[in-house]
Order: C-alpha cells, then structure tokens, then sequence
C-alpha cells in the first residue's frame, strides 16, 4: 500500500527532524550555559576604578557648581544692591550675636 509507504517516510523524516531539533537544543543549552558562566565571572571580578580619577571628576563639579553660585549671586547683588547689603548686615548682626553667647 503506498499510502502506508508515504506516511511511514513522512513519520520518519518528522522522528529525523526531532532528533537533529534535540541536538542543536542541546548544544544552544551548553553555549548558554557557558555565556552565563562568562558573565558570572566578569561580575564576580571587580571593576577597577581609579579612586583619584573619580575624586577629581567629584572636584570638578563641585567647582563648576561654586562657579555657577558665584556667577548667579553676582547677577543677584548687581540687580538689588541694597537688599544684598541688608542681608549682609542681617547676617552679620546675628553671627555677632550667637558668637557673643
């Protein structure tokens, strides 16, 4: 019977096709396996950062913030020069007080 002929191939070819799917899985799982464990061992190492290159990266921003303050406070003094010298002798009035006591 040629119909039992054609379904034996095609039950075949489909029992060829599972077995070569089995493999490729098997090795897609020891190459994630593998990738994973890189990728352990590179978190596991530490990242070395120079603590000198990082302080002086700190250092240039506060640097740049202070200029930025100074810069604004100078528009601010410049705007409203009275009530800058106010302040100033507001300030000065209550440093003198509590460094009396």
């Amino acid at each position: 019977m040629p119909e039992d002929r054609i379904v034996a191939d095609e039950i075949a070819a489909l029992r060829a096709e599972i077995e070569a799917l089995k493999s490729e899985r098997e090795s897609l799982k020891r190459k994630v396996a593998e990738e994973t464990s890189e990728q352990v061992e590179l978190a596991a190492t530490p990242h070395e950062v120079e603590p000198a290159t990082a302080t002086h990266d700190q250092l240039k921003e506060f640097e740049m913030a202070v200029e930025r303050l100074s810069e604004t406070l100078e528009d601010e003094v410049s705007e409203h020069p009275l009530i800058a010298v106010g302040g100033a002798l507001l300030l000065g009035i209550l440093i003198g007080r509590l460094s009396a006591r």
